[in-house]
């Protein structure tokens, strides 16, 4: 049941994701998908032998996906006007023009999320899809491999329009946002070059869990 529910959630999430052109539904959609991948590994921790280490996966990709989330999410506050209104994914056009620094976080962002080595969302699916693999949970990881290649379609298309887009990439960054984005950008890039980082913190809660 659990393997049908993971498979379908990172099914339905991204095919509904692909069609938004309103990066809050865009996002919210995502996230279901997401939810699907932890479900990979939760589906593996019925195999004996497997369970220790799907608890750590759960763990990692949900400390991964806290900081790409919330980062992306500090991006769409900033577009968003006063009457919440500049939130479509045409808002985003020519940012990295009038806001270099807002586009250059919002990129590490949607790396991450697509799953791109060197950002914390690349360990996260690594040590899913590891576990699902260990489980001989072969085609539920294929699944995984290929919805996260869906995805890559709808988070570049973001940074596609940022760079290469003509645009005005209108955005308002007061300094308590400019620092949450920040935090989250490094956090974000040091987890997916430094990944014992969330694999040690993973433990420690396992192991506080388990006690």
């Amino acid at each position: 049941a659990v393997w049908l529910v993971a498979a379908l959630t990172m099914l339905l999430g991204n095919f509904v994701a692909i069609v938004q052109s309103e990066l809050k539904r865009l996002f919210a959609y995502s996230s279901i998908a997401h939810a699907g991948y932890m479900m990979v590994a939760i589906a593996a921790a019925g195999t004996a032998g497997v369970a220790d280490d799907s608890a750590q996966a759960v763990v990692i990709y949900l400390m991964a996906y806290a900081f790409t989330n919330v980062g992306a999410f500090s991006v769409v506050i900033a577009l968003e006007k006063d009457d919440a209104s500049n939130t479509g994914i045409d808002s985003v056009r020519g940012l990295a023009r009038t806001h270099p620094l807002l586009a250059a976080a919002m990129m590490v962002f949607m790396l991450s999320l697509t799953g791109i080595p060197l950002t914390a969302g690349f360990m996260g699916k690594w040590f899913v899809f590891r576990v699902a693999i260990a489980a001989d949970l072969i085609p539920l990881a294929v699944i995984g491999v290929l919805t996260s290649v869906i995805s890559a379609y709808y988070y570049l298309r973001i940074v596609w329009y940022m760079y290469f887009e003509e645009g005005t990439g209108e955005a308002s960054v007061p300094w308590p946002l400019a620092w949450g984005i920040s935090i989250a950008a490094v956090g974000t890039v040091l987890l997916g070059i430094f990944p014992y980082l969330l694999a040690d913190m993973a433990n420690e809660i396992t192991l506080a869990f388990g006690g």
